[in-house]
């Protein structure tokens, strides 16, 4: 309905891209997916989200994955997140190990410091997220 706020309206003013979004690149991410990474990367920032936003939130959700898979019992409380939102980190938690969401944890904070020096975010974020691919063979500087 027009002129109606709801979640999704007020995510948006604030500049939050979709969660289904940042899930959505973290799985590329995971699944070493540079296609898909660059892909929903740049999609989102043509539609002008801050990529500052973007990659604490990824960020975020990676650490909210790498509790899941390492507290497992105690996860629900460490996170304080919804029963179904618990159900989602479990399901997806499961596809990934412990090292690989270590490993993307350490690209997203890397990530996070340079782009807040950066004169272009859009590089230096695309930079860092191409370095998970180049783990996939073990040359990457991360792996």
């Amino acid at each position: 309905t027009p002129g109606r706020i709801t979640a999704d309206s007020v995510a948006r003013f604030l500049g939050l891209p979709p969660r289904e979004k940042i899930e959505g690149l973290l799985d590329a991410l995971v699944a070493r997916e540079a296609s898909a990474v660059m892909t929903v990367l740049h999609q989102l920032y043509s539609e002008g989200f801050d990529l500052m936003v973007v990659a604490k939130g990824l960020l975020e959700e990676a650490h909210a994955l790498l509790v899941c898979v390492t507290a497992k019992d105690a996860s629900a409380r460490i996170l304080q997140k919804s029963e179904e939102e618990m159900e989602g980190l479990v399901r997806r938690g499961a596809a990934t190990s412990q090292a690989d969401l270590v490993q993307i944890s350490e690209i997203l904070s890397q990530m996070c410091s340079q782009m807040a020096v950066s004169t272009d975010p859009y590089v230096t974020a695309t930079t860092a997220l191409a370095t998970r691919r180049n783990c996939a063979n073990g040359s990457g500087p991360l792996c």
